[in-house]
């Protein structure tokens, strides 16, 4: 697995692995460090969705309110089959969180059309179902 700090994205990823690869990370949230799998989402977050969650703390305070929390510490996770069309994906995720409780999430990608990251597919909301 690649060093923690050096997980970005990169148009080698597909919608399906940049969603595995940030609910991972907020699966083990504080591992190797505090709030280190916030960061890691925070990275793969689309420019558009930076602009409405962002900056990282403020973000931070997001996924820890009770709508997105349930993300952070999962017990366990599945991804069912992502939907492509065109340039724009969505990935269904169901986790159990820490409380043993099912809960489901929706993501939508968007393949990056410009600028250093053109080409990668980032995250432009989750919705929590």
């Amino acid at each position: 697995m690649q060093n923690p700090e050096e997980i970005q994205p990169q148009p080698s990823m597909g919608p399906r692995e940049v969603v595995d690869l940030q609910v991972k990370a907020m699966q083990q949230n504080d591992h190797p460090y505090e709030n280190h799998g916030i960061e890691v989402a925070y990275r793969f977050a689309s420019p558009d969705n930076k602009k409405n969650t962002g900056p990282i703390d403020r973000f931070t305070r997001m996924l820890n309110n009770e709508i997105y929390q349930s993300l952070l510490n999962a017990q366990q996770y599945g991804l069912d089959a992502v939907e492509i069309e065109g340039e724009i994906a969505v990935q269904k995720v169901t986790l159990i969180d820490t409380q043993d409780q099912p809960v489901v999430y929706y993501f939508q990608l968007s393949r990056q059309k410009e600028g250093s990251l053109k080409d990668c597919w980032l995250t432009d909301s989750v919705v929590r179902y």
